[in-house]
C-alpha cells in the first residue's frame, strides 16, 4: 500500500508540473493574441524606441551596441534566415501579383482587412524582436546575476547550518512564501518579456536580486 501511495504522489507531482507548463503556454499564447488584436503598430514601435533610449541613457554605448547586435543576430537566425517571416507573410497575405492572376477575385484582394493583418504581423514580429532584445540584456548582466546566485546560495546554506547548530526550526510560513515566490517569479518575468511597455534598464539585476533573496529563503 505504501508503494502505491508513493506512486500516486509521483503521478500527482508530474500532473502538477504538466499543468503549470500548459497554463504557462496558454498565457503566452493569450498574450500574443492580445498583442496581435489590440496593440497599434505605432505604439509597439514607440515602445522599442523608448526602451532603447532608456538603455542608452543608463548603460555604456558599448553595452547597448552589444545587446542590440546580439538581439539582431538572434532575430535574423530565428525569423529571417529560417524563412519564418517570409513564410508567414506568404501564408496569410496575398502576393502583389495575385490581383492580376485571380480574375474575379481581384476586388477581394483590395479589402482593408489585408492591411490590418499586415499590421498585426508587424506587431507580432516586432514584439518577438523586442523580447529577444530583453533576453540579450539579461544575458549582458550574467556576471552580476551569477554573483547574486552564488551569494544567495552561500547565505541560505550558512543560515541553515546556524539554525541547525542552535536546534532552531525555520519558519514554515516564511519558507512556503519564499518557495511560492521562487516558483512564480520566473514565469511572470517571462511574460514581462512580451509586455508592450518600456521596461527599466536595471530591471534585470533588480529581478535577479529578488530571485536570489527568495532562493536564500528557500535554502
Amino acid at each position: 500500500m505504501a508503494d502505491a501511495g508513493l506512486g500516486d504522489g509521483a503521478r500527482a507531482g508530474e500532473g502538477s508540473r504538466l499543468w503549470r507548463l500548459v497554463a504557462g503556454t496558454l498565457l503566452l499564447v493569450m498574450e500574443f493574441v492580445v498583442f496581435a488584436a489590440l496593440v497599434p503598430t505605432d505604439w509597439q514601435a514607440e515602445v522599442r524606441a523608448t526602451e532603447l533610449a532608456v538603455l542608452a541613457a543608463t548603460l555604456s554605448p558599448a553595452t547597448v551596441r552589444a545587446v542590440q547586435a546580439r538581439a539582431d543576430a538572434w532575430y535574423d537566425a530565428l525569423c529571417v534566415r529560417s524563412g519564418m517571416f517570409d513564410g508567414t507573410r506568404r501564408l496569410l497575405l496575398p502576393a502583389a501579383d495575385e490581383a492580376t492572376r485571380a480574375h474575379g477575385l481581384g476586388p477581394l484582394l483590395t479589402l482593408p482587412v489585408w492591411a490590418w493583418l499586415d499590421g498585426r504581423l508587424a506587431v507580432i514580429f516586432g514584439t518577438l524582436h523586442q523580447a529577444l532584445a530583453r533576453v540579450a540584456l539579461i544575458v549582458a548582466w550574467w556576471p552580476l546575476l551569477t554573483l547574486l546566485a552564488i551569494a544567495a546560495t552561500g547565505e541560505g546554506l550558512l543560515r541553515r547550518r546556524i539554525r541547525e547548530a542552535g536546534f532552531r526550526q525555520p519558519s514554515a510560513t516564511a519558507h512556503h512564501a519564499a518557495l511560492l515566490g521562487f516558483l512564480l517569479l520566473p514565469p511572470l518575468l517571462g511574460l514581462l518579456l512580451f509586455v508592450p511597455l518600456p521596461l527599466p534598464a536595471l530591471g534585470a539585476p533588480v529581478a535577479g536580486a529578488v530571485l536570489a533573496m527568495l532562493g536564500a529563503g528557500v535554502l
